[in-house]
C-alpha cells in the first residue's frame, strides 16, 4: 500500500523524509500509521518525461564576402 510519509522516520528499511509517497508492507503500513507518521494514498501518477529539444542551428546564412 501507498504512504505518504509525514514525519521524517525509517520505512522499508530505508531513511525516508516527509512528503515523500513510498510503498510499504501492510504490517509496516499499519504501525507507522498508529504512530502518526503516515497517511494511506492512492498510487501515485507517473509523471511524463519531459520533451527534449535540440539546439542544432540547421540552417544558417552567412554574408558571403564581395
Amino acid at each position: 500500500m501507498f504512504c505518504k510519509i509525514l514525519k521524517n522516520t525509517v520505512a522499508a528499511g530505508n531513511n525516508v523524509k516527509a512528503g515523500d509517497v513510498v510503498e510499504l508492507g501492510e504490517y509496516e503500513a499499519n504501525e507507522l500509521l498508529a504512530m502518526g507518521r503516515v497517511i494511506f494514498v492512492d498510487e501515485p501518477k507517473k509523471k511524463a518525461a519531459p520533451k527534449r529539444t535540440t539546439r542544432v542551428v540547421e540552417d544558417l546564412e552567412t554574408p558571403e564576402g564581395e
